[in-house]
């Protein structure tokens, strides 16, 4: 009989919500968020989430003229990748910023994400992100395929506070990024915000006479290795609703399966 053992080596959290921050609240922080958008393209979005402590000054806008507004109130292009700059003004030395983004279809490109600040002698300078991660991802069903994907980015800047107005740029990967929401919270103290726990995805097993039938998200690769040192690439046999399918006869060799992220 062929033992099958799963060993699942990626991370594609299921759909949740974006992530509360302690010092949402405090005194010197400040919180907006966006949800549905009401300009596509050239000019400002304001905060239209409600919170106790809403950011007035914040603007969300995206800089792309091909760009529109899908009847969901999301920012979409199918022509080119979309481009877009936030921009916040607060009265306290900010040293801990958290962006959060939740799009559809392609991915966020991750060196395009920089926060551009002013210190206190005057100079304005430009900083990567020093923790992003996804906090969930999942699967699109339809034509055009593609990721449901919640992004966070955390700055730190203990050593160089921004002060007054500062802004942060992001763009997609490629055109066919639909912006659903961004959350954005900022703080005159850097705390790190805890990774959460991902939820990974569950590839499902069944035994049919003598037969395994397996399934497994179709953006991702299945290997099998009976050694655990020598992997290779299983080709799926059908796909259904979005997954990925796969008969293997049973045997008494004992055999390891894991799954990987696809580039293609």
């Amino acid at each position: 009989m062929r033992h099958l053992i799963i060993v699942t080596v990626l991370i594609s959290p299921i759909h949740a919500q974006f992530l509360t921050p302690a010092w949402r609240g405090q005194d010197n922080s400040e919180h907006a968020a966006w949800d549905i958008f009401t300009e596509a393209k050239l000019e400002p979005n304001s905060p239209d989430v409600s919170a106790d402590f809403p950011t007035l000054d914040a603007e969300l806008q995206c800089n792309t003229p091909s760009a529109f507004l899908t009847s969901s109130g999301n920012i979409y292009s199918f022509q080119s990748a979309t481009a877009f700059q936030l921009t916040d003004s607060t009265n306290f030395p900010v040293r801990n910023v958290l962006l959060q983004i939740s799009a559809l279809g392609s991915e966020i490109a991750p060196d395009s994400v920089k926060l551009v600040g002013t210190d206190a002698s005057g100079e304005r300078k430009a900083f990567s992100p020093i923790r992003s991660f996804v906090l969930n991802q999942q699967e699109l069903t339809g034509a055009n395929g593609g990721l449901g994907t919640t992004y966070a980015y955390q700055w730190d800047l203990t050593e160089i506070p921004s002060v007054g107005e500062y802004g942060i740029l992001f763009a997609a990967a490629e055109s066919s990024m639909s912006l659903g929401a961004v959350s954005l919270d900022s703080y005159d103290q850097y705390r790190e915000i805890p990774i959460p726990e991902p939820n990974l995805p569950t590839p499902s097993m069944s035994i049919s006479d003598d037969t395994i039938n397996l399934s497994w998200p179709a953006r991702y690769l299945l290997e099998s290795s009976t050694n655990v040192s020598v992997w290779t690439e299983e080709t799926e046999t059908g796909e259904d609703s979005g997954s990925k399918t796969l008969a293997l006869p049973l045997s008494s060799q004992a055999t390891f399966f894991r799954l990987k992220t696809s580039h293609r």
